[in-house]
């Protein structure tokens, strides 16, 4: 074991530059990067921050061996894109490819060329993550495309995009998605928006260009700080992402705005809906901002999953009518579900919640034969309680927090 540890460390190399990182030690931690297969690479507060990549990134386009490379830049007054995209292209053996810019950075030099012109020479690019904050960015839709990455790097398997802007971000995220279709060996896909959007615009592009791709097995859809998605629009994604056959697992973070609906028909199409994914096994929701007796009639639909195995609930209860009666409901749907190995509830009140109660609805999930692991936790009390042992003898693993 420990030398299979030493193998690991000799494989991996992490460099931190900062104000205080002289030349001498600079060069001592490049020193570092030969022969290595994975390299984490963190630049804080740098005023020659250019130079210095461009130096890095000459060394490593010359290791054969580098097959993960992490890139973190923080605070920063320019940063040249164009040089960062063009010299990370020659490093050819790259099949992981992350670049973080923290939200600190204060001034950004336009990209002339979109980085995916530079980027679509990685021939062996397996996995992608941009992590991009725009406050003080100057783009365009040119910068995003990444249509040339899609159709040249064939080898592409997961793409994993955050996005933080004060501006609309939806046609950022077309820009992004637009050409997704032709990666034929796609499995993942996760999104990550801070800041406003027009969801119908944005649902429809992801649909189109996930439909006919046979590989994908997990999307992840995380919208912070956007404006509440209608029920409507909610429903009509579900109802997309129903016709892709080889999805395992979705998770969903948004804020609803289901306070109109009212017609039980409603909530009834989405449990049809619900009933049409064949093939998922993974389910989270994490909501907020809902008016909760409509909130669990929707969750409700999760019982009608034919083949779900792990399910994760996150949400807000921000009023008291009749909300322990509607979670009752939630849980005896739940107890339905015979194929959940896994089940983790997680939710957050203003309220107090009768806590006997609640731990009574909990215990009839013992009916699950297959359960093997509930996470049971809320934020809604100040004062822990003492839990009474629920009697799940088949759990392999149980965490209760109040």
């Amino acid at each position: 074991m420990e030398q299979q540890k030493n193998q690991i460390d000799q494989n991996f190399a992490k460099v931190e530059i900062n104000p205080f990182t002289t030349q001498e030690m600079l060069i001592q931690q490049m020193e570092q990067f030969l022969n290595q297969e994975e390299i984490q690479l963190a630049i804080f507060k740098r005023s020659d921050c250019n130079i210095i990549l461009e130096n890095i990134l000459q060394k490593l386009k010359k290791l054969n061996n580098l097959n993960i490379f992490k890139i973190t830049l923080q605070n920063f007054r320019e940063i040249d894109f164009d040089h960062l995209f063009s010299h990370t292209s020659n490093i050819r053996s790259i099949r992981e490819l992350d670049i973080t810019l923290f939200k600190d950075i204060q001034q950004f030099k336009p990209i002339s060329h979109n980085a995916g012109h530079y980027l679509c020479q990685l021939n062996d690019l397996q996995i992608l993550n941009l992590q991009m904050n725009l406050k003080r960015f100057q783009y365009s839709e040119q910068t995003f495309n990444f249509y040339e990455v899609y159709q040249k790097c064939n080898k592409l398997k997961k793409l994993d995009f955050t996005i933080k802007s004060s501006n609309y971000n939806t046609f950022i995220f077309e820009s992004l998605l637009d050409g997704i279709r032709l990666i034929l060996n796609l499995e993942k896909l996760n999104i990550r928006v801070y800041g406003k959007l027009c969801y119908n615009s944005l649902f429809n592009k992801l649909y189109n260009e996930l439909k006919d791709l046979k590989n994908i097995k997990s999307l992840e859809l995380s919208f912070i700080w956007s404006y509440g998605a209608k029920f409507q629009e909610f429903k009509n994604l579900f109802q997309q992402l129903s016709k892709i056959s080889s999805l395992e697992s979705i998770k969903i973070s948004i804020a609803l705005n289901i306070q109109e609906v009212q017609q039980d028909d409603q909530y009834d199409d989405l449990k049809k809906i619900m009933s049409e994914f064949q093939s998922l096994k993974k389910l989270n929701f994490n909501l907020c901002y809902c008016k909760n007796i409509n909130l669990i009639k929707m969750l409700e639909s999760i019982a009608s999953l034919p083949n779900v195995e792990e399910t994760t609930i996150d949400f807000y209860v921000n009023e008291t009518s009749s909300f322990q009666n509607n979670l009752s409901n939630l849980v005896k749907a739940l107890c339905s579900v015979q194929s959940l190995i896994a089940l983790n509830i997680y939710f957050s009140s203003i309220i107090e919640i009768n806590f006997e109660q609640y731990l009574n609805l909990i215990s009839e999930l013992k009916n699950l034969q297959k359960l093997k692991k509930l996470t049971l936790y809320s934020q809604m009390n100040r004062n822990q309680k003492t839990i009474p042992h629920l009697n799940f003898d088949d759990l392999i693993e149980t965490a209760i927090h109040f």
